[in-house]
């Protein structure tokens, strides 16, 4: 059975019920200790459900917190741990008391502290956990106030000398099998040993031990110091932590990448009852508040931190005329923007402040529907246009003309132009933003669909399903100056960063053509696997990697473009089609129509990390900044 990497990072976080006590409260301890096992972000989770039929008005005089009394360096009844300092911060913030309930982080720790109510008066004995996973299943959980990564440690007089965990692998055979290497298991850090060969290095250590005296940092500060192991991999913030405690001894923090198959870093957040979003806002608030103290408590406690991506995606709900906003912070939906009929394609201004979509009044008319039926179906051309969405405000503020059913789209830099695919009527329509008027209509290829601009804006792309090529339409005359054959129903292209080369997904070829740009013809065909349907497309940051929507085989192709080869396929929801990228490349959505969701791809790892439920049958997917910078 496969396990769910966040609840090992889970495990490797809560050691604590290797060390717990016996509280001194009157909650009962469990006599089995386990570890709760979290589930990545799904709003279609029963649990989250329940998040929509229950409110709770949160207590004017006390933040009550339910927490460890003996797990350092994120707790303990001394109050010395960084997330009882955090709490303080969010008391003192909102103006009320602290209080605690302590109960060692084993099984039944939510039933008898976050769920636990008063016998007498009724009221819950605390409510809000503090370091538990984003999505974690047992408590609705806040946005993430940190996001931190396994990291490897070592002795500086050891002589191991790495300040990578790409250079620990490379380490010459001989001294790389000497090694003996500390982990908890299970835990991303074994896992990741296995899979470069390294298994029979590893020292295991239980993540759960009898001993109640026992606590991670003895990997440190005892097995590490005594020489019984070389190195050790543990969770970020017990490393760097306990490495900071053993002076005059100086212990090497090496934080770990995320690579294929291996989650090392995770996002941590605050957790509260399922229902009680009104107290997960005061939550997020008061964060959002504080956020410079809690980065200064992270220092101060040697917590490896990675930086958390605080953008928005725009997701087209084509059935449901919405469009869900998504933050990349919280991996939740955040918003629900009525639009009008059919949007489909999107796309966000370059600061941020408006998102344009794609309405239509024509009828939809799925491939498996005959020619003869869809022409029964009555258009209403008043329907047709471009929204123009005031992001502040979230809603419709105008509705340009953008010709005949208005599909996709691009945007120039300046704001100034829409370049608009009109399928119905084989053309592209260019609308002047300040006017808001169509300038241009230019004769394209038939059922023209994907529009993208040239680096430059001197050209733009627009994608012929039924001719099978693409049409290079000239930005400033407005004139076709080429046409490119490159397969059987192409749907989106995109450039590279410096205009030279351009890839355009053929859906019904099972293939990415590759476009000499200056030449204006494909040098290169890279095929996808079988029963792959390639739709929409996505470059990284870097250019090394290119992302394919697979359509109904509902998977995500990513190309090593240097190789043009095929090196993984992540499989997503329902028939992906609408593709996007955080601007650091971190995280992929795709938006799966008839499953009526958004999968949320870790880039490092290429695992799905979330499935956030949406609107009726998402289309096309945008990401831009978050110009508030709050939820």
């Amino acid at each position: 059975m496969r396990v769910s990497l966040a609840a090992i990072a889970l495990a490797a976080l809560v050691v604590t019920g290797a060390r717990a006590q016996v509280p001194e409260t009157t909650v009962p301890p469990e006599a089995a200790p386990n570890v709760p096992q979290p589930a990545a972000p799904s709003e279609a989770s029963p649990s989250a459900n329940a998040e929509q039929n229950v409110a709770m008005a949160p207590s004017e005089e006390k933040l009550k917190v339910c927490a460890d009394p003996n797990n350092l360096p994120f707790s303990n009844r001394e109050r010395e741990g960084f997330e009882n300092r955090l709490a303080e911060v969010w008391a003192r913030e909102l103006g009320r008391e602290l209080e605690y309930t302590w109960f060692p982080h084993r099984r039944g720790f939510e039933r008898h502290t976050l769920n636990a109510q008063d016998p007498i008066t009724g009221e819950h004995l605390c409510d809000v956990i503090m370091g538990v996973p984003l999505g974690y299943d047992l408590a609705m959980t806040t946005r993430p106030y940190y996001r931190s990564t396994y990291a490897l440690v070592y002795l500086e007089d050891s002589g191991l000398g790495v300040e990578t965990g790409e250079e620990f692998l490379a380490l010459p055979p001989e001294k790389r099998n000497a090694l003996r290497i500390g982990v908890f298991t299970p835990s991303p850090a074994a896992q990741w040993l296995a899979f470069h060969g390294m298994h029979r290095q590893m020292v295991p250590y239980p993540v759960l031990q009898a001993d109640p005296a026992a606590y991670p940092g003895q990997i440190i500060e005892r097995e590490l110091l005594e020489g019984r192991i070389d190195a050790a991999i543990l969770w970020g913030p017990i490393a760097g932590y306990f490495a900071s405690r053993v002076a005059p001894r100086k212990v090497v923090v090496v934080p770990l990448r995320s690579e294929q198959g291996v989650q090392f870093d995770f996002p941590i957040a605050a957790g509260v009852r399922f229902g009680d979003r009104e107290r997960r806002a005061m939550i997020e608030d008061v964060m959002a508040r504080t956020q410079d103290e809690a980065v200064g408590l992270l220092r101060a406690y040697h917590i490896p931190a990675t930086p958390v991506p605080d953008e928005l995606v725009y997701v087209t709900n084509e059935d449901g005329g919405t469009i869900s906003v998504i933050s990349t912070l919280a991996q939740r939906v955040v918003g629900e923007i009525e639009v009008g009929t059919r949007p489909r394609g999107v796309e966000v201004s370059r600061d941020g402040r408006f998102v344009y979509v794609a309405l239509s009044g024509s009828p939809k008319c799925p491939p498996s529907m005959p020619d003869e039926e869809c022409e029964k179906l009555t258009a209403d051309k008043s329907k047709d246009g471009i929204g123009v969405i005031d992001v502040r405000e979230r809603r419709v503020v105008r509705v340009l003309p953008g010709g005949s059913d208005p599909e996709e789209f691009d945007v120039d830099a300046a704001g100034k132009r829409l370049y608009v695919s009109n399928e119905d009527v084989n053309t592209m329509s260019i609308v002047d933003l300040a006017t808001g008027e169509v300038i241009r209509v230019v004769p394209v290829g038939r059922e023209p669909e994907g529009v993208r601009l040239s680096p430059d804006e001197k050209k733009v792309y627009v994608t012929s399903e039924s001719d099978h090529g693409v049409t290079v339409v000239d930005t400033a005359s407005g004139e076709v100056v080429g046409s490119i054959a490159v397969g059987w129903r192409p749907r989106d292209s995109i450039f590279t960063r410096d205009g030279k080369r351009a890839f355009v997904s053929a859906e019904h070829g099972g293939e990415v053509a590759v476009i000499d740009v200056e030449q204006n013809q494909v040098v290169e065909k890279i095929t996808l696997p079988m029963g792959a349907l390639p739709m929409g497309l996505a470059l990284s940051p870097d250019e090394r990697r290119l992302y394919v929507a697979n359509g109904r085989a509902g998977t995500v192709s990513v190309i090593d473009v240097e190789r043009s080869q095929v090196v993984a396929n992540v499989k997503v929801g329902e028939r992906p089609w609408g593709i996007g990228l955080t601007s650091d490349g971190k995280f992929l959505y795709t938006a799966n129509g008839p499953s009526n969701d958004v999968s949320v791809i870790d880039t490092e790892s290429l695992n799905v990390v979330a499935t956030i439920r949406v609107g009726d049958t998402p289309w096309g997917i945008a990401v831009g900044s978050n110009i508030d910078s709050t939820l």
